[in-house]
């Protein structure tokens, strides 16, 4: 009876670990959530750190220094698009520049360009997050996955092919 209720637990947790929502699909989509989030506030703060800049108010600078910190120190430090999580540190950048007065003409237009880079790779991203996954995976990572997921050997070798070509 006690064999019994050890392999009844033991397909248990097999289960639950193979099921969970732990996979690189759901990890995929979380980072996805955290993209569009990254990019909402990206965009509110921009605008918001401009007026301030423009209008040298330094309180509103501290605000938008501060919401893009929060916003980042809540995350882990790799995120599958990246480009959205350096948007927000593209505004800490001019934001920093702004509120000590030092920000050159060409750091400006520098910072500008790079938001621009950052928020065109980020909708990119955004709307294609397929396109990242298998750039973040190694190949045997890839095949290991595979594998686990119950398919064949020939599959995974003409998908390995695709995948090169």
């Amino acid at each position: 009876m006690m064999v019994l209720r050890a392999v009844l637990v033991a397909s248990a947790l097999f289960a639950s670990t193979a099921y969970s929502e732990t996979t690189p699909n759901a990890a995929l989509k979380d980072d996805l959530r955290q993209a569009t989030t990254n990019r909402a506030l990206a965009q509110s703060l921009w605008a918001e750190n401009n007026d301030a800049c423009l209008t040298r108010d330094t309180s509103s600078l501290v605000g938008v220094m501060s919401a893009a910190n929060k916003q980042l120190h809540a995350q882990s430090g790799y995120s599958a698009f990246s480009a959205c999580r350096q948007m927000l540190t593209d505004i800490l950048f001019i934001n920093g520049g702004c509120y000590t007065g030092k920000l050159t003409q060409d750091e400006l237009q520098h910072s500008r360009d790079n938001w621009e880079q950052d928020r065109t790779a980020c909708d990119e991203q955004i709307a294609n997050p397929s396109a990242i996954s298998p750039e973040d995976q190694s190949e045997a990572e890839w095949e290991a996955e595979q594998r686990k997921a119950g398919t064949s050997e020939s599959d995974i070798e003409l998908m390995r092919t695709i995948r090169r070509s």
